[in-house]
């Protein structure tokens, strides 16, 4: 007697990470491959060819036209304002586990379903409550990148890859003999700005933090805080970009020290856990400013349904606006998040 296999929604791209997720979840669930259709990429077409060799049903979802408005116009308007954005943390809320689940949904008949990615992320549980944890492969951990999905979401969220690492993913694929397994490593750049949109030749002044001109930039889309090149100031040591003002085009920079900061502000506060903010107040906290790099010991000094912000334990280099603030707990379970301002 063959028993109704539950459906699952696979996010895929393609590549052999959601290939492997796909192989690894198919003979436990009835796996939908849903892959979105974006503006000068081609990983709908491989993500058919990846569902057909696989042998489960997939989807393409039409989603140029919101792509384009949610995250490449989204871009465009940050860059201009001096931030440095994080296109594929906007794509992942807004999108990826927001509005595609919803449109594959709709277009199948079939509503509230699960969803799972190759992404290598994993689960941690505590009393029934689900959070996004960091992946066993810190190498690869791509947590960071989620931490705005609402903790509702998270709820339904499946990542089969969570525990593994690449090399027993690639595998796993050549194994299996996998097409996907042959293909190089994702980049993850889906999208790129012309140059003349972001009007990266509107030069302007360079000041140092006694308030003195000390040389003229190229353009304020050129950089983001930290950043080092480009500069072309000669200085008894090297300088980075501590701030930028969009609306006198102009930018400040120092010395590496003075990059380093130890309180950081961030806005959109993100409550991962089932929990009121007064939980945050007295609790040890992990914090990341940026993909890269361990978390790190911080405490929160206040916080609103607003915004929030952190001090941590050693000053951090370069909070960047734009850029999220993802706090963890000691097990790597994220539990606040928020866009660094």
């Amino acid at each position: 007697m063959n028993v109704k296999k539950e459906k699952i929604l696979l996010l895929m791209s393609g590549g052999v990470d959601s290939s492997v997720a796909a192989l690894l979840l198919r003979d436990i669930y009835d796996v939908i491959g849903v892959t979105m259709k974006i503006p000068n990429s081609k990983a709908h077409e491989h993500a058919q060819k990846a569902a057909k060799q696989l042998g489960i049903f997939h989807v393409t979802i039409e989603s140029e036209e919101i792509f384009t408005e949610q995250v490449i116009n989204k871009y465009i308007c940050s860059r201009k304002l001096g931030m440095t954005p994080n296109p594929c943390a906007d794509c992942n809320k807004v999108l990826k586990f927001g509005i595609i689940p919803e449109l594959a949904e709709e277009m199948l008949g079939i509503s509230n379903l699960r969803i799972a990615t190759g992404h290598y992320v994993s689960i941690f549980s505590d009393m029934g409550h689900k959070y996004l944890c960091r992946a066993s492969d810190t190498g690869k951990d791509q947590s960071y990148f989620l931490c705005d999905l609402e903790s509702g979401v998270v709820q339904k969220l499946l990542f089969p890859l969570g525990k593994m690492n690449k090399r027993e993913v690639r595998d796993i694929a050549k194994k299996a003999n996998i097409d996907a397994a042959k293909g190089i490593e994702s980049m993850d750049k889906c999208f790129s700005v012309p140059n003349e949109i972001l009007n990266v030749n509107e030069r302007g002044n360079i000041f140092g933090t006694n308030g003195e001109i000390i040389g003229e930039h190229k353009g304020i889309t050129n950089y983001t805080i930290g950043q080092r090149k480009l500069l072309g100031i000669a200085a008894k040591e090297p300088l980075y970009v501590l701030s930028i003002d969009a609306a006198k085009n102009s930018i400040i920079a120092g010395t590496q020290k003075e990059a380093f900061k130890k309180n950081v502000c961030a806005v959109n506060t993100n409550n991962l856990t089932n929990k009121t903010l007064d939980y945050f107040i007295n609790i040890n906290l992990f914090g990341k400013t940026r993909s890269r790099g361990e978390p790190a010991p911080c405490k929160i000094i206040n916080i609103s349904h607003e915004d929030f912000s952190v001090e941590f334990e050693e000053p951090q280099f370069a909070p960047t606006p734009g850029q999220r603030l993802a706090c963890y707990n000691e097990s790597g379970a994220i539990l606040l998040s928020g866009v660094i301002s």
